[in-house]
């Protein structure tokens, strides 16, 4: 099993969002240009509530 950003960073194919074991570390939110299968888009990571 995996996180929010931990997918995030796999999508974006680098290591921006701060991955911990446990939940809530994600404070602002982060946003990254990805492109999927030929598709570009804005990635946005954000916190739990």
């Amino acid at each position: 099993m995996f996180g929010k950003s931990t997918f995030f960073n796999y999508i974006v194919g680098k290591r921006i969002s701060i991955v911990e074991d446990k939940p809530g570390v994600t404070r602002d939110r982060v946003y990254a240009d990805a492109n999927w299968r030929g598709r570009d888009f804005t990635l946005i990571d954000t916190r739990r509530n």
